[in-house]
């Protein structure tokens, strides 16, 4: 089959160009309107780091094949240039079979033509956007397996959990559990909050049994709120479902690199309970096997779990790491997601 890649420009997320590489995998033909010469990635290594490798052939037109519009860079409600080249995709929709990729950290606000299918990351199943939408993971690069594979040694791993986040802004799920899981936490175990740069970052997700993955943005339902509502513009809180009372949140902007690396290096990943705040992947760990999951309502309870688990198996959260490894090179790796969204496109359709 053939997959045509359009961008408004040369530059290409993570998740699209890690989805060229699986289903060049899987022996399909790729083709894009611009070559990437930028692939945006805060992680260890993004896609296409080496060379851009000559399966990704430019086009002047794409004759046939599914067109995927990677959109995650300069789709905004407030931005004209962006409503203008949803409006030119709506448009192609009457011709041609087509599907979006937005992994815009502020994804859970942008609203989509009616009949446009979008696969989005930060997905949150308890508040989805209105329309046909579907969840999909940052994910694993061809090149960040490799270095992996290569990096990984069997020396001892410290019972310390690693916690290197640098401060940001819309991370209030991080800054809430700074002041209350870590001073917990920290009666128990030993925490790691030293800074690394880049390339020294793997060494703690090799050196460490745990690694803190959580982050996000917490969200109440605005239109409760009827004077606020009225004030904003109403496609912004778009949704398909509505908040019943004023005691809902829910958790946007979760996603990030941190998950699927510190999985992919073995170390145990600890972030927010997935099923239990409606936070999906496309292929979601399991609690208390692939990751430990934190909840806001058991935080004093969750490190008495960890040490009681400690204290029955040494080697516990060192299995969980092995576990979160074999996880995400089963559900995250580029062949696995292309597979994943190659079922999706089937059924839907479109291919």
């Amino acid at each position: 089959m053939r997959f045509n890649f359009l961008t408004s420009s040369s530059k290409l997320q993570h998740t699209a160009a890690c989805l060229m590489q699986g289903l060049h995998q899987l022996g399909h033909e790729i083709n894009t309107n611009h070559r990437p010469a930028i692939v945006t990635c805060n992680g260890i290594y993004p896609p296409f780091s080496d060379v851009i490798p000559s399966y990704v052939q430019e086009v002047d037109q794409f004759k046939d094949g599914l067109i995927i519009a990677d959109i995650s860079e300069g789709i905004s409600n407030n931005q004209s240039a962006g409503a203008a080249r949803l409006n030119e995709l709506n448009k192609l929709s009457e011709i041609r079979n087509f599907v979006l990729i937005n992994m815009n950290d502020s994804v859970n606000f942008h609203s989509y033509p009616p009949q446009a299918h979008v696969f989005h990351g930060h997905y949150n199943s308890l508040l989805p956007r209105k329309g046909k939408t579907y969840p999909m993971g940052f994910g694993l690069s061809d090149e960040i397996i490799t270095f992996a594979k290569n990096s990984i040694n069997h020396k001892p791993r410290k019972l310390s959990f690693v916690h290197n986040f640098r401060p940001s802004e819309r991370q209030g799920v991080r800054q809430t559990l700074m002041l209350s899981l870590l001073p917990n936490l920290e009666k128990y175990f030993n925490i790691d909050t030293s800074f690394t740069q880049p390339a020294d970052y793997p060494n703690q997700l090799i050196s460490n049994q745990a690694v803190f993955c959580y982050g996000g943005n917490l969200y109440t339902d605005i239109r409760l709120n009827s004077k606020l509502a009225a004030s904003s513009g109403s496609e912004i809180f778009d949704f398909a479902v509505r908040s019943n009372t004023n005691r809902e949140a829910v958790v946007f902007r979760f996603d990030s690199w941190r998950l699927y690396e510190a999985a992919l290096f073995g170390a145990a990943p600890i972030t927010l309970h997935f099923e239990k705040y409606g936070l999906e992947t496309g292929a979601n760990p399991r609690p208390w096997i692939e990751y430990i999951p934190v909840e806001f309502d058991k935080i004093e309870s969750l490190p008495l779990e960890i040490a009681s688990r400690l204290k029955e198996d040494p080697d516990f959260l060192i299995k969980v790491g092995q576990n979160a490894r074999r996880w995400v090179l089963d559900n995250h790796s580029p062949v696995a997601t292309a597979q994943r969204f190659i079922r999706k496109v089937q059924e839907l359709k479109l291919i």
